[in-house]
């Protein structure tokens, strides 16, 4: 599969199960989808990653969002 959209497809037409992060649920609804939390499963870890020169005008803006809504102190930029 190409991508999330075609997968949640897949599971929809009822071919197909799946495990995925919590977020999916939010950023890729799908009328077909139910999406059902597993208690027994550990956690994700996310990773961010940016150029050391930041190419975006909203890059710095964006870290400091981060670091203000996740306490992660040590992002640097």
């Amino acid at each position: 599969m190409a991508n999330v959209d075609e997968w949640l497809t897949v599971i929809a037409t009822g071919d197909a199960v799946g495990v995925t992060a919590q977020a999916t649920e939010q950023s890729h609804p799908h009328p077909g989808v139910r999406y059902l939390p597993l208690s027994d499963a550990p956690p994700v870890t996310v990773r961010m990653a940016w150029p050391r020169t930041p190419t975006h005008p909203a890059t710095l803006a964006f870290l400091d969002h981060v670091r203000d809504t996740t306490g992660a102190a040590g992002l640097g930029a």
